[in-house]
C-alpha cells in the first residue's frame, strides 16, 4: 500500500485540528486516530512544525515576517 505524502500546509492543518479536538475534551490519542495518522507521526510533526502557522508554511507574501512581529 502506497504512503500518503502530506504537504506542509496539510500537516499544519492536521496539527491544528488535533489541537481543537483535544481542546473540546477528546483525548489526544482519539483525536489523532480520528484524523487518520499515527501517534508517532503526530509527535514527529509536532517536533518538526512546532510554532508554525499555515500562512508561514505556505510562504504567503501576506504573512508577516518574523522580524516584523518580534517585540524586542
Amino acid at each position: 500500500m502506497a504512503r500518503k505524502r502530506y504537504k506542509p500546509e496539510e500537516i499544519v492543518s492536521l496539527l491544528r485540528q488535533a489541537e481543537v479536538l483535544h481542546g473540546q475534551g477528546m483525548s489526544l490519542a482519539d483525536a489523532i486516530r480520528q484524523l487518520g495518522i499515527s501517534e508517532v507521526t503526530f509527535y514527529r510533526w509536532c517536533k518538526e512544525y512546532a510554532g508554525l502557522c499555515a500562512t508561514v508554511v505556505s510562504g504567503c507574501a501576506a504573512a508577516p515576517s518574523v522580524s516584523a512581529t518580534a517585540q524586542w
